[in-house]
């Protein structure tokens, strides 16, 4: 009877001995999981950080290759096409007043200072022209303006298109007033098919409809 009460006695106490040990191993793997926890959460922040530090720079680098298609232009293509330049006399050939879009349209975003732009609404793969005569200077894939085209009219003018779906130009070509240059597309950022088209008159965006016949639609 005193052996079956010592072995109770000593199994409760290897039993309180292996609890406790059992305790202390569940604490420390709750430490550890917290800490592994902490860890993620800091990976997570710091990749949220870097995330957003890579989106600033390509929002530098959209608003210096622009700047870089506004402020340079190619002697090159210059030379090349002068001539051709020179030939054309009537000088409102460069003035970019000609309707880009030829098919029905809709004017879903006015100019302002905060979309310094007008953009255009209609179907996929409609055709865009050339406002004006002049040097295609710049011709990329934007993060927010999708497949855009820059064209040099030569005389302080500059159009810009974004979110084509198409380029039928490219770099250093010299394109005339009504030339087809892409399509609509619905590149970038941008929730629905339109053409988004600036106008700049010595490298400061100016309102289209200074320039430019654009009636609210168009059949």
């Amino acid at each position: 009877m005193i052996h079956n009460k010592a072995f109770l006695i000593s199994a409760i106490i290897l039993l309180f001995i292996v609890s406790f040990y059992l305790s202390l191993e569940l604490i420390q793997i709750n430490r550890e999981k917290n800490n592994l926890v902490d860890e993620l959460r800091h990976s997570q922040n710091t990749i949220t950080i870097l995330q957003n530090k890579i989106g600033e720079l390509l929002d530098e680098v959209q608003e210096l290759s622009i700047n870089y298609g506004l402020l340079n232009v190619s002697e090159t293509a210059y030379s090349f096409y002068s001539d051709r330049i020179v030939g054309l006399s009537h000088l409102n050939w460069f003035v970019p007043d000609y309707l880009p879009l030829k098919e029905r349209f809709a004017i879903s975003q006015s100019f302002s200072e905060t979309h310094p732009a007008i953009d255009f609404s209609t179907s996929i793969g409609q055709n865009v022209y050339a406002a004006a005569t002049g040097i295609v200077i710049v011709r990329y894939q934007d993060r927010f303006l999708g497949n855009m085209i820059l064209i040099d009219h030569l005389n302080s003018y500059k159009t810009l298109y974004g979110h084509l779906d198409r380029f039928y130009v490219a770099v250093n070509d010299f394109v005339e007033k009504g030339q087809l240059i892409g399509s609509v597309g619905n590149t970038g950022f941008s929730t629905n098919p339109h053409l988004h088209l600036q106008v700049y008159y010595q490298n400061d965006p100016i309102d289209p409809v200074t320039i430019m016949d654009i009636p609210r639609l168009q059949n």
